[in-house]
């Protein structure tokens, strides 16, 4: 039975915010997210507009995620359109896939969700749990040793601007159900087939090897650790002000 939706926190406390400038991650390559055959990439994000080097002479155009894109290979997940309305769309390096418009609240949180099956050649995107579009596709191309990027379009000059909250990715087509859980229960992900997950808070960034470049920390246990280059651990919600108790305001019934 699938989850009710109505359990979300459609607010995150932490996010990663990308300026639409010049931050980006970079996951070093792995065979882990060398993915061809069966893929889940999962991301909440919150892209509030147009990014402070959108080129109004092409389409608007910010990347989310993408995987060794660099000479027409691997596959990325790109973002376009603002002022409430977006665009996603799927891409093998050579190919693409959009799905319908999406219309949603500026400033807020949302989830896509994207599966590949190369069994049926079916891409499907899920907005906010629900399936958006579902359509005949070919296979994923490998990554060719390129590292995962998110924030950037393979240094094309295509930079995202808003907040990410996690990313995952799976080497397995995930259920509808599944699907739903992600959307409705973004801090507990199924975990069969996880490969690599980011989760915004601040025990999940850090400098872990003393390069002095912090890491987003790749909670899956594969070591896809990301390199934060620019971009910004933000406390989106801020804590609640502490009221003394000699300052509260007491009732009184007459």
């Amino acid at each position: 039975m699938p989850l009710s939706a109505k359990r979300v926190l459609r607010t995150f406390r932490y996010a990663i915010y990308f300026d639409g400038i010049d931050d980006q991650v970079q996951v070093p390559y792995n065979t882990t997210i060398d993915i061809t055959d069966e893929l889940t990439v999962s991301v909440w994000l919150n892209q509030p507009g147009v990014p402070p080097k959108y080129n109004f002479s092409k389409n608007p155009d910010a990347v989310v995620i993408n995987i060794g894109v660099e000479s027409s290979c691997g596959w990325r997940i790109r973002s376009y359109g603002f002022y409430g309305k977006k665009y996603f769309e799927w891409n093998d390096g050579t190919s693409k896939h959009g799905t319908p418009a999406i219309y949603h609240t500026l400033y807020s949180f949302f989830h896509i969700a994207s599966v590949y099956s190369s069994s049926n050649r079916i891409v499907k995107t899920y907005y906010n749990g629900s399936l958006s579009s579902s359509s005949t596709w070919y296979s994923v191309a490998s990554a060719a040793d390129y590292p995962l990027r998110i924030g950037i379009m393979d240094n094309t000059g295509y930079w995202f601007s808003g907040y990410v909250y996690n990313v995952l990715i799976y080497h397995r087509a995930l259920s509808n159900d599944e699907i739903m859980q992600l959307y409705s229960r973004p801090d507990n992900p199924p975990t069969n087939g996880l490969v690599l997950w980011f989760k915004a808070h601040p025990n999940n960034v850090k400098d872990i090897d003393g390069d002095g470049v912090l890491e987003w920390i790749d909670l899956s246990g594969n070591n896809n650790h990301g390199k934060i280059y620019g971009a910004v651990l933000t406390k989106v919600v801020k804590d609640p002000i502490a009221v003394s108790p000699s300052r509260r305001v007491l009732s009184v019934v007459r």
